[in-house]
């Protein structure tokens, strides 16, 4: 069911210690299931499902560079795939990623 407020996503890329503190963080906002496994094909799986139950998602990435310092391909890795579901949902996803 559509809301009519998207649901946002504020990454802080200072805040998290670990990629796997960053993917608990998103599935707690996000809503995801319990079994979600927390990786970047967990990520697809879980956005595109609430992207296509007609939800929208306003994504922002602030101090990307420090997530990318910490967590190397992986941070690059959920970045791309939040874009890439931006591509997929042109009207339900929003991504803006600041170094």
């Amino acid at each position: 069911m559509m809301t009519d407020k998207p649901i946002l996503l504020a990454i802080d890329g200072d805040r998290f210690d670990s990629i796997d503190e960053l993917h608990r963080w998103i599935q707690e906002r996000l809503n995801f299931p319990d079994y979600y496994g927390g990786n970047a094909d967990a990520l697809w799986d879980s956005l595109t499902d609430l992207l296509y139950s007609q939800q929208s998602v306003e994504v922002t990435w602030a101090s990307f560079n420090s997530s990318r310092a910490r967590f190397g391909q992986s941070a690059e890795v959920l970045r791309d795939t939040f874009i890439d579901a931006a591509k997929r949902f042109p009207t339900r996803a929003t991504v803006i990623i600041s170094p």
